[in-house]
């Protein structure tokens, strides 16, 4: 008999949103830490009892540092030492994000695993029903019982590993002030409104110059792609808000969360960034378009499909038609760290309500 190690499991976390800070509870109801610039406190109880204890474990942190976001398995009492080794610090620098990122990182791995065991585990289920049907043509009575046995066995461990799947995940609670929470409503409403724009672009790969260089600009507006923006829900993440999700050509793919931003890359890596690092820019964006103008673009005017340095029409070449310039909206996504995208939005106005909200936002968390 075979006998496959069981996933482990990831408790939630809940980040409390206030204008004074950003403060954090790991735990379970009866047996939790809270980490905030007060400093951070055991909180230990009975659930439905009324009884509770609240004591000091740390000193205060700097306003300007992130919350150390630690999180381990379903918490038991005996195991909440654990938690106060990992967070009793006096004081908390950006590397404590960290901590939140190989978290996020571990259940992802786990998922990943648990998928490729489900994957194997189906492919043997298969070979083993493929060997009884075998054997049953072949009138082989006597194997009968033990091809049977070894049917429900495979079926036996893709439901466990399917058991393991649906707890793999990280609960994560966000909660906010009223101020906050109206805030972060209206950026998430904006970000609807340019989910509703007719087109938008991935245009990452483009340099700054070839936008001035009309050219350049023809030639972009030929060979670029479109893409699908939306909101995304991850497996491994269980959120209490939905996060912006801002997908790029190149396989990466960004998850913007109240507190933290989740960047998925190529070969599946993580990374994470603080809310506060990342920028968000609007630019309004000329445009000669060549295919079916977006019902939802401004019409600003009209230039040749062929034209010279000097941006006049090209004498050279007789077929030569008139195409539209619209007005488009860029949207740069960029932080310190070197994570840069950019987008094209067929809506103008959608696009900049929303850099707009987003900044509103951002300056509530200060």
């Amino acid at each position: 008999m075979k006998f496959r190690k069981r996933a482990k499991l990831f408790p939630g976390v809940t980040l409390n949103f206030s204008k004074s800070g950003i403060s954090t509870t790991i735990g379970i109801p009866g047996a939790s830490v809270n980490i905030g610039q007060k400093g951070s406190f055991l909180n230990t109880g009975i659930p439905g009892t009324g009884l509770y204890d609240r004591k000091r474990i740390g000193g205060g942190r700097k306003a300007t540092d992130f919350p150390s976001l630690v999180t381990s398995g379903n918490v038991a009492i005996e195991e909440i030492d654990d938690l106060l080794d990992q967070s009793c610090a006096s004081e908390y620098s950006p590397k404590d994000l960290e901590d939140l990122g190989e978290s996020i990182s571990s259940c992802f791995e786990e998922r990943i695993q648990l998928k490729k065991e489900l994957a194997i585990a189906k492919t043997n289920l298969a070979k083993k029903k493929l060997s009884r049907n075998i054997a049953r043509i072949l009138l082989v009575g006597f194997l009968t019982d033990k091809f049977d046995t070894k049917v429900r066995q495979a079926q036996n461990t893709i439901k466990e590993i399917e058991e393991d799947l649906s707890t793999c995940h990280i609960d994560l609670s966000l909660i906010m002030e009223k101020s906050m929470e109206y805030d972060y409503q209206k950026l998430m409403e904006s970000y609807f409104g340019l989910l509703n724009s007719e087109k938008t672009w991935d245009i990452s790969s483009c340099t700054p110059d070839s936008f001035e260089d009309k050219r350049q600009a023809n030639d972009l507006s030929r060979n670029r792609e479109g893409i699908l923006l939306n909101y995304a829900k991850l497996d491994f993440i269980h959120s209490t808000s939905n996060a912006l999700h801002f997908h790029n050509l190149k396989g990466e793919d960004l998850y913007i969360y109240p507190g933290f931003i989740l960047v998925k890359g190529l070969n599946n890596k993580l990374g994470i960034l603080r809310f506060q690092d990342l920028e968000m820019e609007y630019k309004q964006q000329i445009w000669t378009e060549f295919e079916l103008p977006p019902v939802d673009a401004t019409i600003i005017g009209k230039t040749w499909e062929k034209v010279n340095k000097s941006g006049k029409r090209d004498l050279r070449y007789k077929v030569n038609n008139m195409v539209p310039v619209l007005e488009y909206a860029r949207i740069n996504i960029k932080s310190d760290t070197g994570l840069l995208l950019s987008y094209l939005v067929s809506n103008s106005s959608a696009a900049k309500r929303l850099v707009e909200h987003f900044q509103i936002f951002k300056d509530s968390l200060v």
